[in-house]
């Protein structure tokens, strides 16, 4: 219920996120049928790993489809804004948990590149130990930006930019438009909205909307004559579960 509310005035590229595997568009060489990750996703039996691949492709997004997934408890820590003190902070309530009560902690770190090799050291122990199962997210290569001790301890899975089909089958997701429509450029209606779709999905929708899968802004549908694309806020099974 809470995560319900906070998704509810989430911006849209956060409200855009898979919630499980199965709404994951793309990557099907990371996630896909028969993959170590998706395996290890399904069956709770995660070890550390380090999601790797250029901005909007879905690190952030597959480490919440863990977070909904998993029955250990999930933390963050952005290396943007965080600190090692964060970092011994979460490993000692890790700690407590697996000792107190036998509950393991999944760590997520987001750009975990922006650390550097000491403060990465500081990993080092409760990844080595399990005290916490380490989840990196990297837009850098790994092999350069990360501890060789903390690679040697994790696996390293790559993600790749999606396709103009699979970002138009994102898009389509949310706005109830087919994705030939989308496609072919036409103005369309549906019972979820108005839009437009266009050719170029890379440049026009990437432009437009740039955080999720691409995606970001929202310009509403009657502002000039320029093209646009409007999404409503909640998807078509979020309306129909009410």
């Amino acid at each position: 219920m809470e995560n319900d509310r906070k998704r509810d005035v989430a911006p849209l590229a956060v409200r855009m996120r898979p919630r499980t595997l199965d709404e994951v568009v793309g990557q099907a060489e990371a996630v896909g049928e028969g993959s170590w990750l998706r395996a290890a996703i399904e069956n709770d039996t995660l070890s550390s790993v380090i999601l790797f691949g250029p901005a909007g492709t879905g690190k952030t997004s597959l480490a919440h489809v863990i977070a909904e997934s998993t029955r250990a408890t999930f933390v963050e820590v952005s290396a943007i804004g965080g600190t090692v003190s964060d970092l011994r902070r979460e490993i000692d309530a890790a700690e407590k948990r697996l000792v107190m009560g036998g509950l393991r902690t999944i760590l997520f770190v987001d750009e975990i590149h922006r650390f550097n090799r000491s403060q990465q050291d500081a990993l080092l122990h409760a990844v080595e130990d399990r005290l916490v199962v380490l989840v990196g997210a990297t837009t850098e290569n790994p092999f350069f930006e990360v501890n060789s001790a903390l690679i040697s301890r994790s696996r390293i899975v790559e993600l790749h930019s999606l396709s103009d089909d699979e970002i138009a089958e994102v898009v389509s997701a949310w706005t109830g438009i087919p994705v030939q429509k989308m496609m072919q450029g036409d103005v369309v209606s549906s019972k979820r909205g108005s839009g437009i779709g266009v050719k170029n999905v890379n440049d026009r929708i990437r432009l437009y909307f740039g955080e999720a899968y691409g995606v970001q802004i929202i310009s509403a549908p009657d502002e000039g004559t320029t093209a646009r694309i409007y999404f409503p806020m909640r998807r078509q099974e979020d309306e129909t579960e009410k």
